[in-house]
Order: structure tokens, then sequence, then C-alpha cells
């Protein structure tokens, strides 16, 4: 949070390889956090023994928080609120874990702040990450798919598809997000099926967004593996090929 091009440069030696412990990494980025007039803030979120969160605002460092947030003041009072609208509409279920009816709170409050044009400082998509896999092999970006805009079903025998799309000229919309296929790459991609277009977020290589354009999403994750050497999988758009 704050000047982004001084988080760069704090973050630049980590995706060249360099390798830190929890206590080295938070000492670090203190460092860089007061070297320019901390500017910008830093939240920390290690995994191993135990999964642990440290927040570096305001020139100190605080260890082991239960929960962290740094960023618009406006805007996570938005979120809080929502949150726990959220939570009260999805009512407990003897089916699924109480942790999922968290999370699910969580992402809809988060989309409910995207979507509220008065908070200028939030925008875009949501990148969720899972601490505790199924793989239980560390931090995990989690993929998603979004679609708006269907053709309505008939009430017909016939096989018919409930995902297709009414076209561009209809105002049909659908995105996805998808995730490396191996942990411990920092990478993401978004594929918008009507422009055809791939976004590819990897700061290793580019901190500016590297565009790909006239691909269908499997031929942008095919692309995205022969150039760059990384799989992508996740969700697909939901009316690919229809």
């Amino acid at each position: 949070m704050g000047n982004v091009y001084i988080a760069e440069r704090a973050l630049t030696p980590l995706l060249q390889g360099a390798i830190f412990t929890r206590r080295e990494l938070t000492s670090y980025l203190l460092g860089q956090h007061r070297q320019h007039g901390c500017q910008t803030d830093f939240i920390v979120a290690t995994v191993g023994e135990a999964t642990a969160i440290d927040r570096i605002s305001m020139g100190s460092l605080e260890e082991g928080l239960p929960s962290a947030w740094i960023g618009d003041v406006e805007a996570f009072e938005a979120y809080q609120a929502n949150y726990h609208t959220m939570l009260t509409r999805r009512q407990a279920s003897p089916y699924f874990e109480e942790r999922f009816r968290i999370a699910a709170a969580m992402s809809d409050a988060l989309a409910a702040v995207i979507d509220e044009s008065s908070i200028e400082s939030v925008g875009d998509f949501t990148v969720s990450v899972r601490a505790q896999p199924a793989q239980g092999d560390g931090f995990r970006y989690l993929s998603r798919a979004f679609g708006s805009g269907f053709k309505p079903v008939a009430n017909t025998k016939e096989e018919t598809s409930l995902t297709q799309s009414v076209g561009v000229e209809g105002g049909s919309y659908h995105y996805c997000i998808l995730v490396p296929a191996a942990v411990g790459v920092g990478a993401l991609a978004v594929h918008i099926r009507e422009a055809r277009l791939g976004i590819l977020f990897f700061p290793a290589r580019s901190w500016t967004s590297i565009l790909l354009k006239g691909l269908d999403t499997e031929s942008f994750i095919h692309e995205i593996r022969a150039r760059f050497g990384i799989t992508f999988d996740g969700l697909r758009n939901l009316s690919e090929g229809a």
C-alpha cells in the first residue's frame, strides 16, 4: 500500500531469487519502509510450522497478528460493513465447514467494495490466496470465472447448453482468472473471452502487465507456457467454444 515505485524496488530482490527467513524479510522491508519516509506499507504472510501475519506500517513492525489490513480507511470500513451483512445472509450449514461460509462472505464483501463507485481507491478484480491448500505445500492462488449475458433456455427435450453466450452485441461478458499449476510461482493471468485478450501479471519478468491478443483461453494458456515456461490452470470461461 502506498507508493508503487517504492514497493517495486523493495520487492525486486525477492523476485530475483533472494531467500530470506521470516525475521530477515520483515527486517528488510521495515528498513525499506523507513528509508522512504514510511510512504509504503507491507503485509508479510508466511506459512511453515505455523501461519503468521506481520504488518509494517507507520514506521513499526507488528508481528503475529490474527488478521491485518493496509490501505484506504474508507474502503476497509465499507468492507467490514459488507462482510458482516454478507455473513448474516449466509446461514450456517451442517454440510459445510464454517470457514467456507466466512471465506464466501469475505469474497462477497470485497466484490461489493469494488462495485461501489464512490470508493475510487479500489477497483479491478480480487485475487484470493489459500494458506492451506489440498496439496499442503504453501500459498496458492485460487482461480475463478465470471460470466454474464447468457441465452435463455427453452423448455425442450433436446440437449441444450446453459452457458450459451448472447455475444458481444448482446452485452455478454466473461472472464477467468488463471493460476500457476505449481506452487511458488509469482504470476497470475486473466483471460477475457469476448475480447480474445489475455493479460499476464509476471513481476519477475516485467512490472508492466503483458498483453496477448487474438487468443481463446486454451490458446492463451499454451502461449504462456511456450513463451514464459509457466503452466497455468483453473476455471475456464463459462461459455468457451459455445
